[in-house]
């Protein structure tokens, strides 16, 4: 009885290390896969973070480079289009489409830039931090300070939908007046095609590829996975610089149009000779810049997608 009492407490002395050998290896185990989770975590989301500044970053920098290229091969000069007289021309043209009252000119320049500011409804307050911080995540605001301050210096051009004006510098760059009216006239256009072109190639150009850049940032890459090739979110991230530049392609094609189109009445309204030839040159350089920005925009969401995998290569994975 003795000894079978010794045994039994040995047993269960031992039975007892066990479970506690046990509990420490399984507490270790939790430590390291808490650890490895923060780490892992901390990972993706400086990869998701640095794909998503890069990509803007990557875009301008193809857009300069590209605008370079474009100048040398074409030898355009925007001191060759750049010129008044126009404007009477524009009126006419707006005559001629029956856009009486439908759309106002204004004439922007250094002298008057803070009245036409105002009238637009471009506040001259800076937005508030969290505005600013929000502005700065969906890419929001400074483009059209950009094109604003372009547009004043007689660099650029553009047309208010909300306002129904067309924007631009008539002593500078008045070629741009009909451009930016073919704006109004393919809003309105009887062609079903067209009119629908207008509406949706803003609000596909601008968040559209936010919504990509985001499904592509906080998707891991998962090697031979037919699952995730199949899925939603799998086929947008491998698929993402195509998709981004599908989604351009409304902006682009419209764009192409309304040069040809801009072109058009310029000739209706009655501008010849050297005058005319400065419109076509402005519109058929402008045509071939925006063709040029759907490579750019392809291979900078892509190249900000490869960014990120390469920084979240460095998760620690399960052995």
């Amino acid at each position: 009885m003795i000894v079978s009492s010794s045994v039994n407490s040995n047993n269960q002395s031992f039975g007892t290390l066990n479970s506690n050998n046990f509990s420490r290896a399984s507490q270790k185990s939790s430590d390291k896969s808490t650890n490895q989770f923060v780490i892992n975590t901390g990972i993706g989301l400086a990869g998701a973070v640095a794909g998503w500044e890069v990509e803007p970053v990557l875009k301008k920098f193809s857009q300069k480079q590209v605008y370079k290229l474009l100048l040398k091969f074409t030898n355009f000069r925007f001191r060759d289009v750049q010129g008044g007289g126009y404007k009477e021309y524009v009126e006419r043209a707006i005559k001629q489409q029956n856009l009486e009252g439908k759309v106002k000119l204004v004439d922007l320049n250094e002298r008057n830039y803070k009245q036409v500011a105002s009238e637009l409804g471009y506040r001259s307050k800076r937005p508030k931090n969290l505005k600013k911080i929000i502005n700065h995540l969906l890419r929001l605001g400074s483009q059209a300070k950009r094109l604003f301050i372009r547009t004043m210096y007689g660099t650029n051009a553009f047309f208010s939908p909300k306002k129904n004006a067309v924007v631009c510098n008539f002593e500078k760059y008045g070629v741009s007046g009909f451009h930016e009216l073919s704006h109004k006239l393919n809003s309105i256009s009887k062609n079903p095609f067209l009119k629908m072109l207008s509406k949706i190639r803003n609000p596909l150009a601008i968040f559209a590829p936010l919504g990509i850049s985001a499904c592509a940032m906080f998707t891991d890459k998962e090697k031979n996975s037919e699952k995730q090739d199949k899925s939603v979110r799998g086929f947008v991230k491998n698929h993402c610089g195509i998709l981004t530049g599908l989604v351009t392609l409304p902006l682009v094609t419209e764009e192409c149009i309304t040069n040809i189109r801009g072109t058009k009445i310029a000739k209706q309204a009655g501008v010849s000779g050297e005058m005319l030839a400065k419109v076509v040159k402005s519109n058929k350089f402008s045509a071939i810049a925006y063709i040029t920005t759907l490579p750019v925009a392809i291979l900078s969401s892509w190249g900000a997608n490869k960014i990120r995998d390469l920084i979240c290569s460095q998760k620690i994975q399960d052995k």
